[in-house]
């Protein structure tokens, strides 16, 4: 019994010894688990915190990349596209750009309230093509897609202007203040500082435009706005809603409508280099401008000469014609006396009588008519004359005319062989948006007929050299606000 006892406080003892240890190892286990799992976790978030600190970095770093990029960008562009910069008071700036936050509010204000009552219809797609500077509209089909292309329009595009990606117009203005304090007709906004508008003008007048730039038209040569033809930016501006899509792309195709081209104004002289030839605006001069050819002084006095002697060999016919009728009459009195005579004298002598009065008769019409056939004829030689001299004027006139042939994207040496019959001044740009040594604008329009040796301008993209000629005091300077838009 004894020994019973003993045994079993001896399985108590060794139970409870067990127990502590298996307590000990369980609280060891536990603190160990503590200790590694949260040393693990601060590693995470220190390598966590760690990355988030330099991702911030980076992102900043990227940031302030883009915006030294921008800003180079600009500068850059500013430099070759030779942005003027135009004399403005601050207090007209101002007041235009209050003027465009208030009309950019009632704007917003009524989009809210016609989105409310959905009853906005967007009948038009806009698509953008950097590359090949066209812009094209397309309206719905039957199952309500944009696939139908309606219209196509020449810009110039920029080093700003997005390459892709889908935007809603946001604003409209009839005139706009853009960067280097020109203005810009019927004027969208599409993003940030990308708008629709016409080429810039000087001040808020359309016989204003800034020539250059219009005759630049279909080149890559803005900041970043779309330029167009004041035409093209009014259709927007009055047939596009706010909220329409606009969508950019890069394509060498201009698309299924092809690219339209503009009219050079630079060599159309005062007023016309002032004006957008398609400005509906009545005051335009180019509503009036009619291409017909003029008649040379040595032309109209042929003509003038050609005329008088027609009229005197009208005149000599009818004096003719009166000479045979006053013979005629004479024939007849001289016939009656014979006839009266013949009462009294023998048969025979009134057949003498009749004999010569025939006679007489016959001489005096053949005489009148060989005057008359003379007269037409010498009348119809000197018409003949006359219209072989016009006819060869003519035709020296057309040889010494040549037409004038298109080198835009021509290196210079093919547009030096091209342009032979034609006097040619070479001026150097940059662009850097052309290769090297390519003509990006020409002065004479390509088609026109001109005389030979007539002087042509062509400007070649030059990336070490600009002309200084070219350069004003106005376009060494950078504008100082650069939220303005393009």
């Amino acid at each position: 019994m004894k020994e019973n006892k003993v045994d079993i406080k001896r399985i108590v003892m060794i139970s409870v010894i067990c127990i502590v240890l298996l307590g000990c190892l369980a609280g060891i286990a536990a603190i160990s688990y503590n200790y590694f799992y949260n040393q693990n976790m601060k590693d995470i978030e220190t390598v966590a915190y760690n990355e988030k600190i330099e991702n911030n970095k980076s992102s900043e770093d990227a940031s302030l990349k883009s915006d030294e990029q921008m800003n180079t960008l600009i500068e850059e562009v500013e430099e070759q596209d030779q942005e003027e910069i135009l004399e403005i008071s601050e207090e007209e700036k101002k007041r235009q750009e209050e003027e465009e936050k208030r009309l950019e509010e009632e704007q917003k204000k009524k989009q809210e309230e016609e989105e409310k009552k959905r009853v906005i219809n967007y009948p038009y797609l806009l698509k953008v093509n950097y590359t090949a500077n066209t812009v094209t509209a397309y309206k719905k089909d039957n199952n309500g897609n944009y696939t139908i292309p309606v219209k196509a329009m020449v810009c110039s595009t920029g080093a700003a202007t997005p390459t892709s990606g889908v935007y809603k117009t946001q604003n409209k203005y009839r005139w706009k203040l853009l960067i280097g304090n020109s203005y810009g007709q019927y004027s969208t906004r599409i993003t940030g500082q990308i708008l629709f508008h016409s080429v810039p003008y000087e001040r808020q007048s359309p016989d204003s435009i800034i020539t250059k730039y219009y005759d630049r038209l279909g080149i890559t040569t803005s900041l970043g706005c779309i330029r167009l033809t004041v035409t093209d930016a009014k259709w927007i501006y009055d047939n596009c809603a706010l909220g329409t899509s606009v969508e950019f792309y890069s394509s060498s195709n201009p698309g299924p409508l092809g690219k339209p081209s503009a009219t050079k104004i630079a060599s159309a002289g005062y007023p016309y280099d002032r004006w957008d030839p398609t400005d509906p605006d009545p005051n335009n001069p180019w509503r009036n401008k009619v291409n017909t050819p003029q008649v040379s002084n040595e032309n109209k006095g042929t003509e003038s000469e050609t005329k008088k002697d027609n009229t005197q060999a009208e005149n000599k016919t009818e004096s003719n014609n009166g000479g045979v009728t006053n013979n005629n009459n004479n024939n007849q009195e001289q016939s009656a006396q014979g006839n009266s005579q013949s009462n009294s004298n023998s048969s025979d002598n009134k057949q003498n009588n009749n004999q010569n009065n025939n006679q007489n008769n016959n001489q005096n019409s053949n005489q009148s008519n060989s005057d008359i056939n003379n007269s037409n004829n010498a009348s119809n030689d000197k018409q003949n004359g006359d219209k072989t001299n016009n006819e060869k004027d003519e035709a020296d006139s057309s040889k010494a005319n040549v037409t004038v042939p298109d080198v835009l994207g021509k290196t210079e040496n093919e547009a030096q062989k091209a342009l032979t019959d034609l006097t040619v001044t070479v001026k150097y740009k940059s662009d850097s948006s052309k290769k090297n040594g390519i003509v990006l604008s020409q002065s004479l329009n390509p088609g026109s007929s001109v005389k030979k040796k007539t002087n042509i301008v062509i400007y070649v993209n030059k990336i070490d050299v600009i002309d200084n000629n070219d350069i004003t005091k106005d376009d060494e300077e950078k504008a100082d606000d650069k939220n303005n838009d393009f």
